[in-house]
């Protein structure tokens, strides 16, 4: 399947609200609410991810110019999405993949908070240099919206995270924060958009158990759960668009 230029995919996330369409992912036996209880104490915890987007030419090195990357014809054309594997080590979901992203900080947005986590975990979007906060001078691309996706809670760790979708023109320039991410996962949207790409089988959860589940298969790795749930949302809008 063929996947959309820049301004198309805007107008896919852009489709109005998804009526009864259930994700293929979410486990129906493990009775996932779709938002936090009202019965729950506190507030809970509230955390926003990006899924970042960009250009790629399917014949072209990774390693080319920037203007060849975005220059490439409609039938060579292909879009990359950004995952990571979280660092093994980590106590919290270590080991798992899932999109860059995390908890809110006091005073900004969500969409702030996606950005900033981007750019701690991976290096990518822009910030101010933190050796001249007082100056203007910023490091990196920005990263632009495209659009948000709906919010996902997630029982175990009384979250509720809310997906962005970002773009940048050309394949980023990636710098991870090794203590917290494994490995930058870049998988094709064409090949999550393969039926072929949805499976089902073991994986390993954080407390180290194991569940049978629905997954995709983004190269080796296996996307499941919350970050699945998100994927197969912007994967089901980019479907519906080009019907």
């Amino acid at each position: 399947m063929n996947v959309l230029p820049k301004h198309k995919l805007v107008q896919a996330i852009e489709l109005s609200e998804l009526g009864d369409w259930v994700s293929p992912v979410d486990v129906a036996h493990l009775n996932r609410p779709r938002v936090r209880p009202t019965g729950l104490p506190g507030q809970g915890r509230v955390a926003a991810v990006l899924l970042l987007v960009y250009p790629n030419c399917k014949s072209s090195r990774l390693s080319e110019s920037k203007e060849a990357a975005t220059t490439c014809q409609d039938s060579d054309f292909d879009l990359n999405l950004v995952l990571t594997k979280r660092n093994s080590g980590l106590s919290n979901h270590g080991g798992q993949i899932s999109f860059p992203g995390g908890r809110q900080d006091d005073g900004e947005s969500l969409w702030q908070t996606a950005c900033r986590e981007t750019f701690e975990e991976i290096g990518v979007g822009q910030t101010v240099d933190s050796e001249q906060a007082d100056s203007e001078d910023v490091i990196g691309d920005p990263i632009e919206l495209i659009g948000r996706l709906n919010p996902v809670y997630i029982p175990p760790s009384d979250f509720t995270v809310s997906p962005f979708v970002g773009w940048q023109d050309s394949r980023p320039e990636f710098a991870r924060a090794i203590e917290e991410v494994e490995q930058v996962i870049e998988v094709s949207l064409a090949d999550l958009l393969d039926p072929k790409s949805l499976k089902q089988g073991e994986v390993v959860t954080a407390n180290s158990g194991r569940l049978e589940v629905p997954y995709y298969q983004a190269g080796e790795h296996r996307v499941w759960g919350a970050t699945a749930i998100m994927l197969s949302e912007l994967l089901e809008r980019i479907r519906r668009f080009q019907d």
